[in-house]
């Protein structure tokens, strides 16, 4: 019961703080950003556009253009650092930590920092994501054509999922990888901005000189184009991979708590 009493007082530290609304934020520009140039070619055409006579589902596809695009792809990292990263350095050199340990103990605090880092990035990526398409949705529907059946409005919902489900997974294990930084270096400036190094070397790396390994490219794993036979295989390698950065970060944490206190 003071489990799930200190989670829920977690996540809502988290949640409720500048942090998550600038992740919301930074998550929007980059979508934004990556489909503003069609977008905006397309609203030029609006005012002679009938209601109704754009196929259904149009928005789709504007989405599809700006979660593909490389500004969504490189501002995920930084956005999923955001929230959680810093907030167990926060609590280590303020010297927090000491009571806090003192009523939940190492293992469950532990726990709970790992938890909430993967939850709370997962939820600013998909709130940010889910903000553009509702906005997407809202300026094209009226000139689109309804949905021939029912099975074509699962479908596209559906696919809708699964986009928010790829980029939510990433931020899990982008936010893993900045918590893993954290408690190795306590540095919060690494804690940020190291998982956008590591996607920004990985992506060029491998894009340019190791063409061969293509399936080690960071936005293979948020690209609805990916190289994956199965729509959820992406998904799954990202919470795995997040998985063993919390697990590595545990370690790290365990022994930097076992010093302050």
């Amino acid at each position: 019961m003071r489990f799930l009493r200190t989670f829920k007082n977690e996540l809502a530290r988290a949640v409720l703080s500048p942090r998550f609304v600038a992740a919301v934020v930074i998550i929007l520009a980059g979508l934004i950003f990556g489909g503003i140039k069609e977008l905006i070619e397309f609203l030029k055409t609006l005012p002679n556009t009938e209601p109704g006579s754009l196929r259904f589902g149009m928005e789709h596809m504007f989405f599809s253009i700006a979660v593909n695009s490389d500004a969504a792809h490189f501002v995920l990292p930084i956005a999923a650092a955001l929230p959680c990263s810093v907030l167990f350095i926060d609590d280590l050199t303020s010297g927090f930590i000491k009571a806090y340990v003192s009523k939940t103990g190492r293992a469950a605090y532990i726990a709970l920092r790992g938890a909430v880092s993967l939850l709370v990035p997962a939820l600013a990526a998909a709130l940010g994501m889910t903000l553009f398409y509702t906005a997407l949705y809202l300026i094209i529907s009226p000139y689109c054509a309804p949905a021939d059946s029912g099975f074509s409005m699962g479908e596209h919902i559906l696919s809708i999922l699964h986009v928010v489900g790829l980029y939510s997974a990433g931020a899990a294990l982008w936010s893993a990888v900045g918590l893993l930084i954290a408690g190795a270096t306590v540095n919060r400036f690494s804690a940020v901005a190291s998982p956008f190094i590591l996607f920004y070397l990985m992506e060029i790396a491998f894009t340019r000189y190791f063409p061969t390994a293509m399936r080690l490219v960071p936005s293979m794993y948020l690209s609805t184009d990916s190289l994956f036979e199965s729509p959820m295989t992406p998904i799954l390698i990202s919470l795995a991979l997040a998985c063993v950065f919390i697990a590595a970060f545990s370690a790290a944490a365990y022994t930097r708590i076992r010093r302050q206190i």
